[in-house]
C-alpha cells in the first residue's frame, strides 16, 4: 500500500524545495598552447583535445546551478531593458564596435543560462532549472562582484585563470 499525502502537505514541500539548491558542476578549460580558457557543463573523464591538437587542463567546480542561473538572468534582464531605456545610453546611439560589444555579452549570457540548464540535466535534475524568486535569496558568497554597470559575477566566473595558476 502506497503512504498517501495531503495536497497541502504537497504542496509545501514543493514549496521547500524551489528553495533549495541544485548542486551540479561546471568546468574550466585551459589549452596551455592557445592559453585559451573555455567553460563547459559536460565532464570528460578521460580528456579532451583542443582545436590545435594540444591535450587541455580541465577543472571541475561545483557549483549552485539556480544561483547562477539567477545572477545570469538578472544580467540578461538589465542588459535588454535598464541599458536600452536609458536615454543617454540608448542602443541607437552606440557606436558600431559598442553595439557588437553589447550584442556579444548578452549573447554569452543567454549562452551561459542555456549551459546551465544542461548541467542541471547533466547531474540528474530531470526538470527544468528555476532561477531563485529574487536575487536577495542566492548565497552572498555566490556573488563574487559587481561592475559599475551592475552586472553580477559569481565566483564561478570571476578570473577564472586563477584556476590553473
Amino acid at each position: 500500500m502506497t503512504d498517501l499525502i495531503s495536497l497541502d502537505e504537497f504542496r509545501k514541500k514543493k514549496e521547500e524545495q524551489k528553495n533549495q539548491p541544485v548542486m551540479g558542476y561546471m568546468v574550466w578549460l585551459f589549452c596551455p598552447k592557445c592559453k585559451s580558457i573555455e567553460y563547459s557543463e559536460i565532464v570528460s573523464p578521460y580528456g579532451r583535445v583542443h582545436l590545435c591538437g594540444t591535450s587541455v587542463e580541465e577543472k571541475e567546480v561545483q557549483l549552485d546551478l539556480r544561483a547562477e542561473l539567477t545572477l545570469t538572468l538578472a544580467n540578461i534582464n538589465l542588459l535588454e531593458t535598464s541599458i536600452a531605456k536609458k536615454k543617454k545610453f540608448s542602443i541607437r546611439n552606440l557606436t558600431n564596435a559598442l553595439r557588437e560589444t553589447y550584442r556579444l555579452l548578452l549573447n554569452a549570457e543567454k549562452q551561459y543560462a542555456h549551459r546551465l540548464q544542461l548541467a542541471a540535466y547533466n547531474s540528474n535534475h530531470n526538470q527544468p532549472l528555476i532561477p531563485y524568486k529574487s536575487i536577495d535569496l542566492v548565497d552572498k558568497a555566490v556573488i563574487q562582484e559587481i561592475t559599475p554597470m551592475g552586472l553580477y559575477f559569481s565566483t564561478f566566473r570571476y578570473k577564472p585563470e586563477k584556476n590553473f595558476l
